[in-house]
């Protein structure tokens, strides 16, 4: 209660521009090391994200924190790593629900899953990647489509792949542990609510079989080198949060990691556009894309160059995860 109390006293008291353009060379100077600093404690790069959207938050924090400038605010992040790990809590935006978009699910199940399974034989695997899953509600409402298009089919349970991965740990435990509020049930239909979830007290549990079609995973959609052989990416409300040079570099990553004619499916408010020339339109209404037939390797190291990387799926550097051409061991 103080803490609100306090912020409210600081609410419209530290107010920086709503773009980098608004920034001094000082300032800007100071913003690209507040980036450094976050890193060094974080490990985790924020300068690709759009600077309106830093600036926002960086406000809120000089606010909660009552430093008021950036460079008073650079000294409190060199002294309280406590602090970074809350900006990047704030950076990280954790906005899901299960089925957000009820009718995009409905497309998407119509227009790509539907296709999906006719296309397969028996023990084919089916193989999914949710980038930015955040707590899981996505990915879990992915593989609830999947499960019941899989009936009937060929297809069994097990083969039923779905990465979920994000750079947010404590939002990935949330997943892991498949434990959500009793309200989601406004979220899901009756049906699927009886089916797949059991309760627990105020909660509600996730059942063992949906459970075991997901992998969660620490990955870095920036930097780590992408899933391979997909069927579908599902990637939604993340790109709006990038600058355009990164969101370029991601739609030639998870092109990349599509087979030819695999579906990207991307949130309303994000603009397919920049994607032309690796994507055409399945259903332009709800964001869903197809991936065009192009030479793979190319398009991957086009996407490790507007970075300056030259990693490649076949070599990644990090340890945390394993091969994602190779699914690593369920989590």
């Amino acid at each position: 209660a103080e803490t609100l109390a306090e912020y409210r006293s600081q609410a419209g008291v530290v107010q920086l521009p709503g773009s980098e353009d608004g920034l001094g060379e000082q300032d800007q100077n100071l913003l690209t090391q507040i980036f450094g600093e976050l890193q060094r404690v974080t490990g985790i790069d924020f300068s690709g994200y759009k600077r309106s959207t830093v600036l926002r938050r960086l406000e809120r924090r000089l606010q909660l924190t009552q430093t008021g400038t950036l460079d008073r605010y650079l000294d409190r992040l060199r002294s309280d790593t406590e602090e970074a790990t809350a900006l990047k809590k704030d950076l990280l935006i954790s906005v899901t629900s299960f089925f957000r978009d009820a009718d995009a699910f409905r497309a998407l199940d119509e227009r790509v899953l539907r296709a999906l399974f006719e296309d397969k034989r028996t023990g084919d695997p089916v193989r999914v990647w949710v980038p930015g899953c955040a707590t899981g509600e996505e990915a879990y409402s992915l593989a609830m489509l999947l499960i019941e298009r899989a009936e009937g089919t060929g297809i069994r349970r097990s083969d039923i792949q779905v990465f979920a991965t994000d750079v947010d740990t404590d939002a990935l435990q949330v997943g892991r542990r498949g434990r959500y509020p009793k309200a989601i049930a406004a979220d899901v239909s009756s049906e699927r609510f009886e089916r797949f979830f059991r309760p627990d007290g105020n909660y509600v549990q996730i059942n063992h079989g949906l459970r075991d079609t997901i992998l969660f995973a620490e990955h870095n959609l920036l930097e780590d080198p992408p899933f391979s052989d997909l069927d579908l990416v599902s990637c939604r409300n993340l790109l709006i949060y990038l600058v355009p040079e990164r969101q370029q570099h991601v739609y030639q990553l998870l092109h990349y990691g599509l087979r030819d004619g695999g579906s990207l499916f991307l949130g309303r408010a994000e603009a397919g556009g920049p994607a032309e020339r690796l994507f055409e339109a399945t259903d332009s209404a709800h964001n869903i894309l197809r991936a065009r037939s192009l030479p793979k390797r190319g398009t991957l190291q086009a996407a490790a160059a507007s970075l300056g990387r030259r990693r490649t799926a076949a070599s990644p550097d990090r340890s945390r995860t394993s091969s994602p051409s190779t699914p690593p061991r369920r989590a």
